[in-house]
């Protein structure tokens, strides 16, 4: 009855309620931070499944490895107060610019990095400390990695470190690893790397390009390539601590707009009942009929949805709002729920209220619809867009904000707070709109099996050329072999002849061709 209740569920939704139920009470296996996150985060969860390619047992055992890693070794311990600022400022690891397909590139400047045992954990935390960065944030967009080994030599070359870093592409940070591209590498490390190669699972072993400043361009622009590889930034890093690269502003909307709260029904946000009122619904849950295909969307929706919020920002007096103007909707099936998020951060010293409310609550479902947001933290929200709507032209989001002096307020205070106000608040305006994304893939759905149609069809014309080629080279060595064995035979014959009628004249003839001396 179980299996059938599992099977019945998304996978998502299946795999979390998996977990969850295996661990024992008492069990000090997991950090409770990450047993919390696995419940609350569906991306975190949708990121397993991605990695180990929709197998659900493969996914659970990946769970129960990765959690109880993050607890031994210790990722929520790890930030930038704990890292020597010294390995930070170096600036052998960090994040810039993005590749051809949109994903974030991680440089690692190898030139940067000297071998040694004493500094290797820290080098280690170091790069778990990247990781974390961007996974913990965007488990579902992996990223390119670029290993610089411009003047590298073999006292730049880690092998234990490289072990750790393969170690989190396997298993610490499912679905992390797009590409990773090695930069001109010198001739005297490709030994080493044939055994690094070696490694890595054959999936992962695929990913690897070796690549020079003459193809380094088939993966990144020239305005995102630094210019020491041949395109046009000249960027250089300098370490800001609590820094990240500067966002775009936007602007905000001066249209005079009426908000309303949401309905108190099952589409209401989580601001009365706080976290255990808000129901739990995987983005897989939408999908779950045709994994193959809408695994496919699933990634590149939230890999779209990920690169504009890092492009596309406002910064408030309060909040660092992305994306900065228009929520704009994916819709891939018009029967389902559609997601977007809007990201909020908070890069001030002091507590942020925050509050989303909307023009037309009937339409939408906001999770969660309000909160606090720590001393430089971000908080998604998730807006869900209900079926058959298609018409969102004139709604409008509105994010409220203030400063607050206790982080731990009930949802009924949050409530209180925002009617009545002491604080100054901040206002940000959201228009929408919609993408109607299934036309597009019933279009490219359509182009692919014509593509795939005529790559058969050609197959089979080959395959049927070739047949043909390998007849008729037989046929010939056959029609050889039949004109030297008649050949053969006819001087025979003759031969005979001539020895049953005249023998004299058979030796004259030998004589003549010189066979009896």
């Amino acid at each position: 009855m179980a299996a059938t209740t599992e099977e019945a569920l998304s996978p998502a939704l299946a795999l979390r309620q998996r977990f969850l139920s295996s661990i024992k009470d008492g069990s000090s296996e997991f950090d409770q931070r990450d047993i919390e996150r696995f419940q609350e985060d569906d991306d975190y969860v949708n990121c397993f499944l991605l990695h180990k390619k929709s197998n659900m047992d493969d996914a659970f055992q990946l769970v129960n490895e990765v959690l109880k890693w993050r607890k031994a070794f210790g990722v929520h311990d790890i930030s930038e107060s704990t890292l020597d600022p010294e390995a930070l400022k170096i600036g052998a690891i960090f994040f810039h610019n993005h590749d051809k397909e949109g994903h974030k590139i991680l440089h690692f400047m190898c030139k940067l990095y000297k071998r040694d045992a004493a500094r290797l954990p820290t080098a280690k935390k170091l790069a778990a400390y990247w990781f974390e960065k961007h996974h913990s944030v965007s488990p579902c967009d992996p990223i390119t990695i670029v290993f610089d080994m411009t003047d590298t030599g073999l006292s730049n070359l880690d092998m234990d470190l490289i072990k750790f870093m393969i170690a989190c592409f396997r298993t610490h940070y499912p679905y992390l690893l797009n590409l990773l591209i090695v930069y001109n590498m010198p001739f005297i490390l490709t030994a080493a790397w044939k055994i690094i190669k070696g490694w890595l699972p054959p999936e992962a072993a695929d990913r690897i390009r070796f690549v020079g400043k003459s193809d380094i361009g088939q993966y990144i622009e020239p305005d995102q390539l630094f210019f020491h590889m041949g395109g046009k930034d000249q960027f250089r890093y300098v370490y800001t601590p609590n820094g990240d690269p500067a966002v775009r502003n936007g602007e905000t909307l001066k249209k005079k707009v009426t908000f309303a709260e949401e309905n108190s029904s099952a589409k209401t946000s989580s601001t009365e009942g706080g976290p255990e009122s808000v129901p739990k619904k995987s983005i897989l849950s939408v999908s779950s009929s045709s994994s193959g295909a809408n695994l496919s969307v699933l990634i590149n929706g939230l890999s779209q949805k990920r690169r504009r919020r890092d492009e596309n920002s406002f910064i408030g007096e309060l909040l660092t709002i992305s994306p900065a103007e228009e929520l704009e909707f994916e819709v891939y099936d018009l029967s389902k729920e559609t997601l977007e998020v809007i990201a909020l951060t908070n890069q001030k010293e002091k507590p942020v209220a925050y509050k989303v409310k909307t023009t037309a609550p009937e339409k939408y479902r906001v999770r969660p619809g309000s909160g606090i947001i720590g001393p430089n933290s971000c908080v998604e929200v998730k807006v869900y867009i209900q079926p058959g709507n298609q018409t969102v032209v004139r709604d409008k989001f509105l994010v409220l904000a203030m400063y607050i002096d206790d982080e731990n307020k009930s949802g009924a205070e949050l409530t209180e707070l925002f009617r009545n106000p002491r604080n100054v608040m901040m206002e940000h305006r959201l228009r929408c709109s919609i993408r109607p994304f299934y036309i597009e893939n019933q279009e490219k759905q359509a182009q692919n099996r014509l593509l795939f149609e005529l790559k058969t069809e050609i197959s089979q014309l080959q395959a049927s050329v070739d047949q043909l080629s390998l007849s008729q080279t037989r046929l010939l060595r056959t029609t050889r072999f039949v004109a030297t064995a008649s050949f053969l035979l006819l001087l025979l014959v003759i031969a005979l002849l001539l020895l049953v009628v005249q023998p004299s004249s058979v030796t004259w003839v030998l004589n003549k061709l010189q066979v009896i001396p």
